[in-house]
């Protein structure tokens, strides 16, 4: 009865929102890299990938607000990774926005190839595999890992992130 005295979320309230529910998954990525092939200089790339996460899910929930979420998410997420006391320099947002903008289409183009898997494909590589590499290179600027055991099992903890990642952004927009 009373549900309609709740005051509406604004997109701000809900970007913001949806940024402090997803900001643990980042602490999990960087655990997922580094149990790969120790620290690595580039912390920001883990959270480009995060955000592209985030904007594929958004892109793909319906609604007409997704698009103001997705952009005002953007603006904390980056504001957010400028600020990382452990990354010197850290990078400026203009920086980090140009980044993502590159990376968005290759992480979204392998999230595809996971969540749209062909049976056709089996002889190919484990689009899970390709996805964790493509982090991998990115944050360290490695060719290759130095035990691929590694990254296989990586690949398997990343997608569960994926998954929760997923959801939530499902259930806070």
């Amino acid at each position: 009865m009373f549900g309609i005295f709740r005051k509406k979320r604004t997109v701000a309230d809900r970007a913001e929102e949806l940024f402090m529910s997803i900001r643990p998954f980042y602490g999990d990525v960087l655990e997922v890299v580094e149990h790969i092939d120790g620290k690595f200089p580039r912390l920001h790339e883990a959270g480009l990938f995060v955000a592209s996460i985030v904007m594929d899910s958004l892109d793909r929930v319906a609604g007409s607000e997704a698009n103001d979420i997705c952009i005002a998410f953007g603006e904390y997420w980056l504001a957010y990774l400028t600020i990382n006391p452990n990354e010197t320099p850290p990078p400026t947002l203009q920086q980090l926005n140009t980044r993502l903008q590159e990376k968005h289409l290759i992480y979204r183009q392998l999230l595809n190839n996971i969540l749209i898997a062909s049976p056709n494909h089996a002889e190919e590589k484990s689009p899970e595999v390709m996805l964790t590499w493509e982090l991998f290179t990115n944050c360290t600027d490695q060719n290759s890992p130095t035990e691929f055991l590694k990254l296989m099992t990586a690949a398997k903890v990343l997608c569960e992130i994926l998954v929760e990642i997923h959801a939530t952004v499902k259930a806070k927009v």
